[in-house]
């Protein structure tokens, strides 16, 4: 009997531990999304500003092409690591089967 109570006494103990750990986690994550909402505000209202400053220059779009132009960057980018691959695998495919390569 005493060894039943030791034990649910730690097992209540790490209960109310894991509690406590839920709750500031909750709380943690209620702060993350308020900050998380405050930064997409600003977000917006740096790009809104952005593209009056654009309009204002005569140069209207700008951001939004060299976005456009960091993403492609990137896409070819990948492209072209895979087609390195792809080469390395055909190089190593097709060998000097008499090993003079």
């Amino acid at each position: 009997l005493k060894r039943l109570v030791v034990k649910l006494r730690s097992r209540g103990t790490v209960f109310k531990k894991k509690r406590q750990e839920i709750t500031e986690l909750k709380a943690e994550y209620g702060v993350l999304q308020r900050t998380e909402e405050i930064l997409k505000q600003r977000h917006e209202t740096v790009q809104q500003k952005l593209q009056t400053v654009e309009a204002e220059k005569g140069i209207s779009g700008y951001s939004d092409t060299q976005e456009e132009l960091e993403r492609v960057s990137a896409i070819k980018s990948e492209l072209d690591e895979k087609k390195g691959r792809t080469l390395d695998d055909m190089s190593e495919m097709v060998t000097i089967p008499w090993g003079l390569g």
